[in-house]
């Protein structure tokens, strides 16, 4: 079954990427407070993507436990870096907000699966799936068109 192509970006067409309470201004008016807060945004393959995650996963989740906030931040942060540094492609969030849990999907456009890496001691990088397997209540990725997406799954009773 053939899909339509998604739309570009505006970044992509020459223009600025999204700041962050545009990005959550979208979020809020496309989800009515009456249900979970369900959000899909694109980010550019840079370094201020990760940031951006954070806080679009920091403001859908409130009412929930910090701790939860917390580590959530932390690891989309760890997903949309990888994206960043190793895909070099658009990542599309996905933040989902159920009662009980909170869904986090991060896609990008590279076919490479997510490997964990055997490092030394003194690695300065390379431990960002090992915090998403230490911290996650569960994690794993999924093959996608066009590439894959990774996600991981907290319980909100911490």
């Amino acid at each position: 079954m053939a899909t339509a192509p998604l739309p570009l970006p505006l970044w992509a067409a020459g223009h600025s990427p999204p700041r962050q309470r545009d990005v959550i201004s979208l979020i809020r008016r496309a989800a009515p407070a009456s249900r979970p807060l369900d959000g899909a945004v694109r980010l550019p393959p840079n370094s201020s993507s990760p940031s951006v995650a954070r806080g679009i996963v920091d403001r859908a989740m409130v009412g929930l436990p910090l701790e939860t906030r917390d580590v959530a931040k932390v690891l989309v942060s760890e997903l949309v870096t990888n994206a960043v540094r190793h895909a070099r492609t658009e990542v599309a969030l996905t933040a989902t907000v159920h009662p009980g849990t909170v869904l986090v999907s991060v896609t990008d456009g590279s076919s490479a699966r997510p490997i964990q890496q055997d490092l030394s001691d003194d690695a300065e990088a390379g431990r960002g799936l090992l915090l998403v397997d230490a911290l996650a209540d569960s994690w794993g990725w999924t093959m996608t068109p066009p590439g894959k997406s990774v996600w991981f799954e907290l319980r909100t009773d911490r």
